[in-house]
């Protein structure tokens, strides 16, 4: 069985072993995007008369300090479990077949008496001797070798070179990266003061590069988006903010032009 079908396979322990996983992801899809729509207009209700920047500061706020963080530790979480869970079925499948062929080959070499010293085995006359039986090794050697390196063939890479189990990155990563580049609150600052015209180029490629390395440096969570919602609510949360900081930076090199 292929990778594809061991994580079909484990999907179908994980939702044995939890229950909760038997929603389908198009109904906690569902109930996420309702989540973000209430959550949204409670915020545009509360912000009143609040100015379009004012909104876009408290988006970007909120997903840097609680949405994004949230996000990628689920991700985390259930992507740690599902490589758990794949990883075991991988491994009980590789020793199976691992342990299905050492079997093979001990039946044949007790049903024929096999030895080291007569590796073509003895039988038992009627009268009740035990007789060396005088045949060619060769069919017996090339059946175990067969069968040795089928279950070796197929059952080590089932066992060996697994992906890791742990995840190395996350919100932690995400925190220090944003600190790096100054943008913990956002765009908001560098466009609030007085240098803010001559330095929006330069804000622009400051927004780039961290959109890039933050694709990056998170790729352990982002790359799974395909494999359980969580990773893909943590990858949609991170496209939102880099969206929501250029928006603002947009949005302040428009307002200058109106001035």
């Amino acid at each position: 069985m292929g990778r594809g079908g061991n994580r079909l396979a484990a999907r179908n322990l994980r939702r044995i072993l939890h229950p909760d996983a038997s929603r389908s992801a198009a109904d906690r899809l569902k109930e996420s995007l309702a989540k973000r729509r209430r959550r949204r207009r409670d915020a545009a209700a509360a912000a009143g008369t609040t100015t379009a920047a004012d909104r876009l500061d408290g988006e970007i706020h909120h997903l840097i300090h609680q949405e994004l963080p949230e996000r990628l530790d689920s991700a985390v979480r259930t992507s740690e479990r599902e490589l758990a869970e794949s990883n075991l079925l991988s491994r009980s499948q590789g020793w199976s077949i691992l342990y299905a062929s050492w079997l093979d080959i001990w039946e044949d070499v007790l049903a024929h008496n096999r030895t080291f010293d007569n590796v073509a085995g003895t039988v038992t006359n009627d009268d009740g001797t035990v007789v060396a039986v005088a045949e060619d090794i060769v069919p017996f050697v090339y059946e175990s070798g067969f069968l040795g390196f089928y279950g070796a063939g197929f059952g080590l890479p089932l066992i060996l070179g697994l992906p890791e189990e742990d995840l190395h990155c996350g919100a932690e990563d995400f925190h220090h990266l944003i600190q790096s580049y100054g943008l913990e609150y956002g765009p908001g600052p560098f466009l609030s003061s007085p240098l803010a015209t001559s330095s929006s180029s330069s804000l622009a490629s400051r927004l780039g590069e961290f959109e890039l390395l933050s694709a990056t440096q998170l790729d352990c969570v982002l790359s799974r988006e395909g494999e359980n919602l969580e990773s893909a609510e943590a990858a949609w949360a991170l496209e939102e903010l880099n969206v929501a900081m250029n928006l603002r930076l947009q949005l302040e090199e428009r307002n200058h032009l109106r001035r």
